[in-house]
């Protein structure tokens, strides 16, 4: 995990995202110390769209 404030977020805009695009490492926007977003990889995000469609068609299957 790599965290990074928003105001310097801003300052390195390229270059995290290559970290995420390139190092596969999800970033972790923070203010005023907490977390408020995850930027994460395609892979990371096609995953978890994945299991979220999993868990939609077995809650249709069930109330079918």
């Amino acid at each position: 995990m790599y965290a990074i404030s928003t105001r310097e977020f801003r300052m390195k805009v390229s270059d995290t995202l290559n970290r995420v695009s390139y190092g596969g490492e999800r970033v972790h926007l923070q203010r005023h110390g907490k977390d408020i977003a995850v930027i994460i990889p395609v892979a990371d995000a096609k995953a978890l769209e994945e299991l979220e469609d999993r868990a939609d068609l077995a809650s249709v299957r069930k109330a079918l």
